[in-house]
């Protein structure tokens, strides 16, 4: 029985650690290993650079992965989606006002690698920015394969609304298109989220979960305490922790 740390990001997106930095604590702390940098960004950009990318992981004893927009128009072809041991997507920006919301800043400072965040939308159109993700995150799972939805209660709208029962039906909502599409829902080291009781929720419902360090700095490399603790304090056997198939 080994976990698995399944969301890292190295220096071939947006990470300080190089995929040798990555293997290496992932083999001092024990755990199996997944890279799986940004794409549809720079510098992985297009299909041709994600195939570089994946040309770069083929020389490596490492899970090859991706984390994909929830959202993006642009859809990984079969050529790519063969070469991957998984797909995590995750909500990075959501449209709003006609625009584009961006979620990097907020991020950036709940992880503590920014001083100060600025919100740019009004908090009363927090359950609105909440039913979009919900539908984009169906939209996504319909349209193309996703293995692990990347830190679903990671956004500033939902710390927005936490108490309030229409949380508690959209904590409801997205744990059933995951349980309905086989998404396993990931529980982050770095975020320390979702919280126990969506995880108990989520568990009871009979959800899959995966582990993720969603690691940028070097210091964050495979820190898994959270997800094992909150795993263990569940009652939530290995069999329901999502491993990607021919892992090892």
């Amino acid at each position: 029985m080994k976990y698995f740390d399944l969301h890292t990001h190295s220096i071939y997106s947006d990470g300080d650690a190089s995929i040798e930095e990555l293997k290496k604590m992932a083999d001092e702390k024990g755990y199996g290993l997944g890279i799986s940098d940004h794409i549809f960004c720079p510098p992985i950009l297009e299909t041709d650079d994600i195939k570089n990318y994946l040309d770069i992981l083929d020389n490596y004893p490492v899970l090859k992965g991706v984390e994909a927009n929830i959202g993006q128009d642009a859809l990984l072809p079969d050529s790519i989606l063969k070469r991957l041991d998984y797909v995590i997507a995750s909500v990075h920006w959501l449209p709003y006002n006609g625009s584009i919301l961006y979620l990097s800043e907020y991020f950036g400072y709940r992880a503590g690698h920014r001083d100060m965040y600025v919100q740019k939308y009004d908090k009363r159109y927090s359950e609105n920015l909440l039913e979009i993700c919900l539908k984009i995150i169906e939209k996504t799972f319909t349209s193309t394969r996703v293995d692990i939805l990347g830190h679903p209660t990671v956004l500033p709208f939902y710390e927005d609304l936490i108490g309030s029962s229409f949380l508690e039906h959209w904590e409801d909502e997205v744990i059933n298109l995951c349980i309905k599409h086989n998404v396993a829902i990931e529980i982050s080291g770095l975020w320390k989220e979702p919280g126990k009781s969506f995880i108990k929720k989520a568990y009871n419902k009979g959800a899959f979960f995966s582990f993720g360090s969603d690691c940028h700095k070097i210091e964050e490399i495979c820190d898994l305490d959270y997800p094992i603790k909150v795993v263990k304090e569940a009652g939530i056997p290995f069999e329901r922790i999502y491993i990607p198939e021919g892992a090892s």
